[in-house]
C-alpha cells in the first residue's frame, strides 16, 4: 500500500510536500541516536552476565546457557555484524547515488535478474508458505470445517436444519388429513390400541428388544423419510 499502489492523496498535497523542519527534524535525530545506541549502552543491564532485568519471563535451561561463553569472545568478533550492516548501509548508499547506471546494466543481465528476483520475492519463502502450507490447510478448511460441518452438519441438526424437518413432518402429518369421521375414528383406535399394548406390555417388549433398536428402527425411519422427501422434491 505504500509503495506499491497509487496514491489516494490529493494532488496538492504532493505538490507541496517537502523535508521536515529544522524544528521537528532535530528532535527525530535524538530518538535515532537513541534507537541506535541504546541497545549497547543497556547491554550489560538486560543481558548481561549475572543480570536478572528479565526475572523468569525468559528462562533458559543451563544446558542451553552460552551467555558465560559468549562473554569472553574477543571484541573482534563481537563487531562482524555491525562491520557487515554498516558496509551493506554504505555499499547500497554508494550504489544508488554514484554507480546507478552499473546497478542497472547488472540487473538488467541473466544473472543480476535472477539474483534480483530471489532476492526480491524474499527468498521464496512466502510462496513456498502460501502454495504449500497456507493454501493447503485454507482448502481443508472450507472442505471440511465450512462445507461439512457449518453448512452440513450443524444447519442439519442446528436450529434451522431442525424447523426444515419439523415443517417436512409436519407437512406430512398433514397430509392424513382427509375429512372422514371414518378415518380419523380409525387413527384413534388404532393409535390407542398401540399405546395400551406397549403400555402393558412394556417389560415383555424389553425382554424381546433392545433399547438401542428403538433407536436404530427410529433413524432408519427418519432416513427414510428425509430421502423420500428430496427424491420427491427432484
Amino acid at each position: 500500500m505504500t509503495f506499491l499502489r497509487p496514491a489516494n492523496g490529493n494532488k496538492h498535497f504532493y505538490e507541496h510536500a517537502h523535508e521536515a523542519p529544522f524544528a521537528m527534524a532535530t528532535p527525530l535525530v535524538i530518538l535515532s541516536f537513541g534507537s541506535i545506541f541504546i541497545g549497547y549502552v543497556s547491554r550489560d543491564m538486560m543481558i548481561g552476565l549475572g543480570s536478572d532485568f528479565w526475572g523468569n519471563a525468559l528462562f533458559t535451561l543451563p544446558s542451553n546457557n552460552y551467555v558465560l561463553e559468549s562473554e569472553w569472545l574477543d571484541s573482534s568478533i563481537k563487531t562482524i555484524p555491525l562491520i557487515f550492516s554498516f558496509s551493506g548501509v554504505g555499499l547500497a548508499i554508494y550504489q544508488y547515488l554514484f554507480a546507478y547506471n552499473s546497478l542497472y546494466t547488472l540487473k538488467t543481465t541473466s544473472l543480476g535478474l535472477s539474483l534480483y528476483t530471489f532476492l526480491n520475492r524474499k527468498w521464496f519463502f512466502d510462496k513456498v508458505y502460501n502454495d504449500w502450507v497456507s493454501e493447503s490447510l485454507l482448502n481443508v478448511a472450507y472442505r471440511e470445517t465450512y462445507q461439512n460441518m457449518d453448512r452440513g452438519l450443524l444447519e442439519f441438526f442446528g436450529p434451522q436444519g431442525f424447523s426444515n424437518q419439523v415443517y417436512k413432518y409436519t407437512t406430512k402429518i398433514n397430509q392424513f388429513s382427509l375429512g372422514f369421521v371414518f378415518y380419523y375414528l380409525f387413527l384413534l383406535v388404532g393409535g390407542l390400541f398401540i399405546f395400551l399394548f406397549f403400555f402393558s406390555n412394556w417389560s415383555f417388549v424389553l425382554a424381546i428388544f433392545e433399547p438401542a433398536l428403538f433407536v436404530i428402527l427410529g433413524l432408519i425411519l427418519f432416513i427414510i423419510l428425509t430421502n423420500t422427501n428430496i427424491t420427491s422434491n427432484y
